[in-house]
């Protein structure tokens, strides 16, 4: 009698495999180590992720061995603008994994090139010192500031320490909100503040007001960049549809500094119109 053999199942063959292909570790790694410039922290762990719209997720991770609060900032070429996205202190602690979004409004283009600025203070109360810089292009991100003809100046059609464009006014509940995309040409001096004067006329009369630049934050970004967002004066009344409104952006000295305010830029803005200069 014949005893055939069974052959083995392709599965339990020896099968030769070539070796997976070895990748650089540099492409494994999506995240960076930022050098730190003198502050007591370690920035860790810096990751980029694209979002729609051509906005940015920045996320980090920092070690320190006392209180710190590190937010970062991004400031993006976009078109023919530098264009920040204003920082947030809040919740930026050792410890945890921290993000920061970044948006590019009022455009939707992807950017070309972003520098991620970290800064440092142990309180909000402190001045914010700069911790680490990482740049981001073409995908790829490196320690380090980005080089220095990234951030060319825009060309601007109007003249000014601060020029406004893409402005509109909004009149409504006791208010009037300008939202403008804020370029900055000239610096101010450390030791002032800019802040913002409003006077809306209208046929029952003249209403003023001021305001912070809380979401503007002109005094904290570079000369030659721009920033998009509102200023909102409380007024006592609301200003009629027609009304037009003289706007002016002004600087202040800080505590006792001599000086008083100083006006770096003034329109005329309705709801249907702008203009530079006085109304």
């Amino acid at each position: 009698m014949l005893v055939a053999g069974c052959s083995p199942e392709p599965s339990e063959r020896a099968i030769s495999r070539p070796p997976p292909p070895q990748r650089h570790a540099d492409t494994l790694r999506r995240s960076i180590d930022v050098s730190t410039l003198g502050a007591p922290v370690v920035i860790r762990g810096v990751d980029v992720e694209p979002q729609p719209g051509g906005g940015l997720a920045v996320s980090y991770r920092v070690d320190a061995t006392g209180p710190a609060l590190v937010p970062a900032r991004t400031m993006c070429r976009v078109g023919d603008r530098n264009v920040v996205y204003p920082m947030s202190a809040s919740g930026k602690v050792a410890g945890p994994r921290l993000s920061s979004m970044y948006r590019a409004d009022p455009f939707t283009d992807v950017p070309g090139v972003c520098q991620i600025e970290f800064f440092y203070a142990p309180t909000e109360q402190t001045r914010w010192q700069p911790a680490g810089r990482a740049c981001w292009q073409g995908g790829a991100l490196r320690d380090g500031a980005c080089p220095d003809a990234s951030f060319p100046p825009p060309e601007l059609a109007t003249a000014g320490a601060v020029v406004l464009e893409r402005t509109a006014l909004e009149l409504r509940d006791s208010s009037a909100t300008v939202t403008a995309l804020f370029t900055l040409t000239q610096p101010v001096a450390d030791d002032r503040r800019f802040a913002a004067a409003i006077r809306c006329a209208d046929p029952a009369g003249a209403i003023i007001g001021e305001a912070a630049l809380t979401f503007v934050p002109l005094g904290d970004i570079p000369v030659g960049a721009s920033v998009f967002g509102p200023i909102t004066f409380a007024l006592e009344r609301t200003p009629a549809r027609d009304a037009q409104c003289g706007l002016d952006i002004l600087s202040r000295s800080l505590g006792e500094a001599p000086g008083g305010d100083r006006i770096h830029a003034q329109y005329c803005v309705t709801t249907r119109s702008v203009r530079v200069g006085r109304c």
